[in-house]
């Protein structure tokens, strides 16, 4: 059974083995996780070119080899011969690497879901690599009820909770004060444009000084 994971990619090496438009919509999800991409292909796309022509990936015009997976934490196999995708799917489990197989969730170990980002809000909905169309589709509908104050309400609430952290000795009064945080009406205020009275009713909820000061101990 799969067991879903978020990583943290930045600056660890992925090789993404084919340069058409699989291996494009794929690089455009890994881009902003900051990680190191190589591109191994003879021929690439023209988005995929000029992303390498300004350094945002690494791309070897090469056919695929085993060393080509070198220093890589994770592995796509995204070109349209089976053969070739079946060899990097057998190379990187002999080399213990995660890999993920285009159109063949049979010799996926890494299944990419569809990603729905607000900020360091992240959604994902994966079915197993058997219809990403629907996991996509699931994803669209999401993104009608999960609008953009929901990043927002979570710098809001992170910055909270580092304040109180300076703040306030006592873990349970901590947890205390940041219960008082009112989500949904912060969401709310999100959602019509008040975003500095939204900060202050947080800051008050919590029992935190406007000034931007600290007070030490627990609260009264």
């Amino acid at each position: 059974m799969a067991v879903p994971v978020v990583l943290d990619l930045a600056g660890r090496r992925c090789v993404i083995v084919g340069g058409g438009r699989v291996a494009e919509r794929k690089i455009g999800v890994l881009l902003p996780s900051g990680a190191d991409l190589l591109v191994v292909a003879p021929k690439v796309t023209a988005r995929i070119r000029s992303l390498a022509g300004r350094r945002r990936l690494g791309w070897r015009r090469v056919g695929y080899h085993p060393s080509c997976l070198r220093r890589a934490c994770l592995a796509f196999a995204l070109t349209s011969d089976p053969a070739t995708n079946r060899r990097v799917a057998r190379d990187a489990r002999r080399l213990g690497l995660f890999v993920n197989v285009a159109d063949d969730p049979g010799l996926c170990t890494l299944v990419m879901p569809a990603i729905l980002r607000r900020g360091d809000l992240l959604v994902t909905v994966s079915t197993s690599g058997l219809s990403p169309g629907l996991a996509r589709s699931l994803r669209d509908a999401l993104e009608e009820r999960i609008g953009p104050e929901y990043g927002e309400y979570l710098r809001i609430v992170g910055s909270v909770r580092r304040r109180l952290r300076l703040a306030v000795v006592d873990p349970r009064e901590r947890a205390r004060r940041l219960r008082r945080v009112p989500g949904a009406a912060l969401l709310a205020r999100l959602r019509s444009g008040r975003r500095r009275e939204a900060w202050r009713t947080a800051r008050r909820a919590a029992g935190l000084p406007e000034g931007g000061g600290v007070r030490h101990g627990a609260a009264s």
